[in-house]
């Protein structure tokens, strides 16, 4: 299984989000996953909480989180971005 790491979105000091792609028996997915500091080591260990998508999924997670953050604008609860 090959993988590439994409981006990291920061989280806490000790926690970060990375987006990857990973090939696993010769599909492409996107995954999305926890990564925390591994107690007296310096690397960063994968968690249970992610989400692990088929590529041809992406477009419509995107549509999800442009109308959660729509919503989101809407209520107020967030800033729309200029």
């Amino acid at each position: 299984m090959s993988q590439k790491l994409i981006y990291n979105i920061p989280l806490r000091e000790d926690e970060e989000i990375q987006v990857s792609l990973k090939e696993f028996k010769g599909n492409m997915y996107c995954d999305m996953r926890v990564y925390f500091n591994a107690k007296d080591q310096d690397i960063k260990l994968p968690s249970k909480k992610g989400l692990t998508l088929r590529t041809d999924l992406l477009d419509a997670l995107l549509e999800g989180l442009t109308r959660a953050k729509e919503e989101l604008v809407s209520m107020t609860l967030m800033k729309a971005e200029a």
